[in-house]
């Protein structure tokens, strides 16, 4: 299952998911790498137990 959340306004995905993985180590796919229509998304892959999913969640609002 995926989750698609958009990008703070004024950020392209590209940039934005490379900041989450530089301030998180979380890994997350930008949307444009879907197509066009993705541009202003990140795509979240809930493939992980939900200990990890927490985590991951926690680490995501710390994002600046």
């Amino acid at each position: 299952m995926y989750f698609w959340v958009p990008v703070p306004t004024g950020e392209a995905s590209a940039e934005f998911t490379q900041r989450i993985l530089e301030e998180t180590g979380v890994v997350v796919l930008p949307g444009s790498a879907l197509g066009a229509a993705g541009e202003g998304f990140f795509r979240i892959a809930l493939t992980q137990d939900e200990a990890r999913l927490d985590e991951a969640m926690e680490r995501l609002t710390r994002v600046g």
